[in-house]
């Protein structure tokens, strides 16, 4: 009786989820077409919390002692589901964006949503040319001073281990010189975990440590 009231539970989660998301997030590109989208920075981060709450999640933020705010930096981080980048954005104080599979804008509706919201499209296939493209796009990001997010494992992982990263974003780190701040999502994964693929109540917790 009890995992069907959480299939139940779950299911509905994930329908309030999806409605709130496509509802929401055109309302905020559309915003973001006539007023800066630094402005309006704190409707997309109460966006963000409520995708948590509807998933189910409580977000806790620890950052450490030599945490520097206002420093435009690599936030790099595990990858545990596809709620991560909206508790990041969350838990990071202060204008962010990140890089995403050039793939991902393909997807109909949430890929133009990604695209349109300022995030930075890395190449599937790693032609020189759309190489150079992903460093220009991240050399105007940080110049314009946006961080960005960056998932080193290039993919989910199935069981809570971290997976080998990839040295793209280090390399680009260090030939921009743009600092690193190394982050941990420690998340069940069965909030929405690729073994369950349930929402549930849980806490989430999100650790910012020094670059």
């Amino acid at each position: 009786m009890k995992k069907a009231w959480l299939a139940v539970r779950s299911a509905l989660l994930w329908i309030l989820s999806g409605l709130h998301f496509f509802i929401v997030a055109p309302s905020l590109v559309f915003l973001g077409i006539f007023l800066d989208t630094r402005k309006h920075d704190w409707l997309q981060r109460t966006f963000c919390r409520r995708i948590a709450f509807l998933a189910g999640a409580r977000v806790e933020v620890v950052r450490s002692a030599g945490f520097d705010a206002s420093r435009t930096s690599f936030f790099m981080s595990n990858h545990v589901n596809l709620f991560d980048p909206f508790m990041l954005y969350c838990a990071i104080p202060q204008f962010v964006r990140g890089w995403e599979l050039e793939s991902h804008f393909k997807i109909p509706a949430y890929g133009w949503l990604m695209k349109r919201f300022g995030n930075v499209p890395v190449p599937d296939v790693r032609r020189p040319s759309d190489l150079k493209r992903m460093w220009r796009l991240t050399q105007d990001a940080v110049d314009g001073g946006t961080s960005l997010i960056i998932f080193p494992e290039a993919k989910r992982t199935r069981d809570g281990r971290l997976n080998e990263f990839q040295d793209g974003g280090f390399r680009v780190a260090q030939q921009l010189g743009i600092p690193i701040v190394p982050v941990s999502l420690v998340v069940p994964l069965s909030i929405t975990g690729r073994a369950t693929g349930c929402c549930g109540q849980r806490k989430l917790l999100c650790v910012c440590t020094t670059p």
